[in-house]
């Protein structure tokens, strides 16, 4: 499911094309659905108009087990503003027909749907139950399948994760009939442990109208349902006892911009300091860090913000922080620098180049500071799953006309003080003192060729083994999804067209915003960073 949006109230510093896309409520950046996709749908809308079932239940059914098919946002009708995924709304529409229409849906992909099923099931492979949740629902296999995801969810203690699937049960009659009662205690279960109790309380209601004889098996033992319903929440408190799914707890280590998939982590608490424990200077240069010094004071007297754009990171007993333009591993107890990434000095390639040596002496160099420590958010944002930390090493400048250098012997290269049209995503070791694992995007696409000429807008989101990152790519917004341990991508989507906007070099917007997912609750939030959510 996939549901998206575009602000009308821009930030202040907009482009052109950006303002464009504002006024004007017929302009979207979201990619139309190619026409093999809504001739289908309209016709299944209209063959239901006409109560010619099996007919949109045929065409219903190719849209929805296009496996190969990217999924696609629409507009609604009443809602220029909203758009909405066209598989959900697919899927949505085959529920409505009556079952004895459906049997050429089940006859046609039972069998498929089954195989598939058999095969997650013996490798644990979620995301291929997942697969069969999406494609194949209206079958024996989508109603298991569904139920699995369910219990997976809640085993992992997110609740409201596991009532997405759960409800979807829930919703229709013949998932119900296959499942309940236990999909109803189930999703009520989710709903009492995220403290909703009201959610919990209607789902128990409506289960004991439609069934009041009902019986579950808890545990190996049959357990009527309540015979009261003004007992409802007792009877199910009593059967799940006390559970802490559903409170925020502390976090202990910070491996991402504002701590956790959520972004709204809660570190612990502990006594203030009166003297640091340790210090560390991430400006080695006394004029950088004189210059740094004059910034952010000017800052303060224009009421500008003064909160950095750089971010560190607690991994196990490692503070992981930027500088100017390293990334650096130090140590928690001591504060002593036991890595750094690059191992060498970036800048020191041009040292023999004269028009660098000028940009370095001249107003550049204040440029340079200001832009990193206060409003490159790409730049001083990364990420961790624990094991590796992710960051994008080198993005280039915003907003400025260098772009290459020349060195003495004829060598072109990035100027380190211009623009980039593509960036490389890396993964560092932090068992092995940063070393280097491996690396994707940029000209080549490094270990993955599909991502050969990306942008990556923002550090990517770790979440149980996979990286979700948003990057720019032949025109649009995508988001990919790598394997953490070799950057190889699993899958990705495409979720917003740029066409009509400034390329990512030249529009500092965008270019620094530092757009990276946000996850909670079976939902991913994908910033496009061109006045879209998705």
């Amino acid at each position: 499911m996939a549901t998206a949006g575009w602000c009308s109230h821009p930030l202040p510093a907009q482009t052109p094309q950006s303002e464009m896309v504002e006024d004007d409520p017929g302009v979207q950046i979201f990619v139309p659905p190619p026409r093999e996709l809504v001739r289908p749908y309209h016709r299944a809308k209209q063959a239901i108009e006409e109560n010619n079932y099996r007919q949109a239940v045929a065409l219903l059914g190719d849209i929805l087990t296009s496996v190969g098919q990217e999924d696609y946002l629409q507009p609604l009708e009443d809602q220029p503003y909203v758009s909405v995924s066209l598989h959900r709304e697919a899927q949505k529409l085959l529920g409505q027909i009556p079952k004895k229409y459906r049997v050429d849906y089940e006859l046609k992909y039972s069998v498929t749907a089954k195989q598939m099923l058999r095969d997650a099931v013996a490798r644990s492979d979620f995301g291929q139950m997942a697969r069969v949740c999406r494609h194949y629902f209206f079958t024996d296999a989508g109603y298991t399948a569904t139920m699995l995801l369910g219990h997976h969810y809640l085993e992992l203690g997110q609740p409201v994760s596991a009532a997405a699937y759960f409800s979807q049960i829930v919703a229709h009659p013949d998932a119900r009939a296959a499942a309940d009662p236990e999909a109803s205690v189930l999703l009520a279960t989710c709903w009492l442990t995220s403290s909703d109790p009201e959610k919990a309380l209607n789902t128990l209601t409506d289960l004991q109208q439609r069934n009041p004889a009902g019986v579950i098996n808890f545990l190996g033992k049959p357990i009527k349902l309540f015979n009261d319903q003004s007992g409802a929440l007792a009877w199910l408190e009593n059967l799940i006892g006390q559970s802490p799914i559903g409170h925020y707890a502390p976090v202990n280590e910070w491996l991402m911009f504002r701590g956790n998939t959520q972004r709204n982590a809660q570190s612990g608490t502990g006594f203030p300091l009166i003297f640091p424990r340790w210090y560390l200077p991430t400006i080695n240069d006394p004029d950088h860090e004189r210059m740094a010094q004059d910034i952010y004071q000017k800052r303060i007297n224009s009421n500008n913000t003064v909160i950095p754009s750089v971010q560190p990171l607690a991994i196990g007993d490692t503070i992981v922080m930027r500088s100017l333009d390293q990334l650096i591993g130090i140590d928690f107890k001591t504060g002593k620098r036991i890595w750094q990434f690059p191992a060498w000095q970036p800048d020191a390639l041009l040292n023999e180049d004269e028009q660098a040596e000028e940009f370095r002496r001249s107003k550049t160099v204040e440029w340079h500071v200001d832009q990193r420590i206060w409003r490159d958010h790409l730049y001083g944002q990364f990420s961790s799953d624990g094991q590796l930390v992710f960051v994008v090493d080198r993005p280039g400048y915003a907003d400025h006309s260098l772009e290459q250098a020349v060195l003495t012997r004829g060598v072109v290269i990035d100027h380190p003080l211009g623009a980039r049209d593509t960036n490389e995503l890396k993964a560092v070791e932090l068992a092995r003192q940063g070393a280097f694992r491996w690396e994707v995007g940029g000209r080549s696409g490094g270990q993955e060729p599909k991502l050969a000429g990306c942008f990556f807008l923002g550090a990517p989101l770790p979440l149980q083994g996979e990286l979700y990152a948003l990057c720019e790519l032949g025109g649009e917004i995508r988001l990919v999804v790598l394997d953490a341990d070799t950057g190889r991508m699993n899958w990705s989507q495409q979720i917003a067209a740029i066409d009509s906007a400034l390329p990512i070099a030249k529009d500092p917007t965008r270019r620094l915003a530092g757009a990276t997912p946000s996850y909670s609750d079976g939902i991913l939030v994908c910033p496009t960073s061109a006045s879209g959510l998705v």
